[in-house]
C-alpha cells in the first residue's frame, strides 16, 4: 500500500514474484503530496515499510549495478 504521510485514503498495488525478488510498479504522477509511507504486506502482515519522497524532479530511467 501506499499512503500519504499526512493521513489519507492508501493506494493498494499488487506484487509479483519473479528473479528471487517481489516487485510492484508505481505510476507517481498522480500522488497528491510529496511524501507516501509504503508498506508491504503478506497475508495482512506488514513484511516491510520506508518512507517515499517525491521531488519535482523528472523521471530519470536508473541505471542497473551492471553499468547497462
Amino acid at each position: 500500500t501506499v499512503t500519504p504521510c499526512g493521513g489519507g485514503e492508501a493506494i493498494a498495488l499488487a506484487l509479483t514474484y519473479g528473479g528471487g525478488r517481489w516487485n510492484a510498479s508505481l505510476d507517481t504522477g498522480p500522488l497528491a503530496g510529496d511524501c507516501h509511507r509504503v508498506a508491504a504486506s503478506i497475508d495482512g502482515l506488514v513484511a516491510g515499510a520506508f518512507t517515499l519522497d517525491l521531488r519535482g524532479a523528472e523521471a530519470v530511467k536508473a541505471k542497473s549495478a551492471k553499468g547497462k
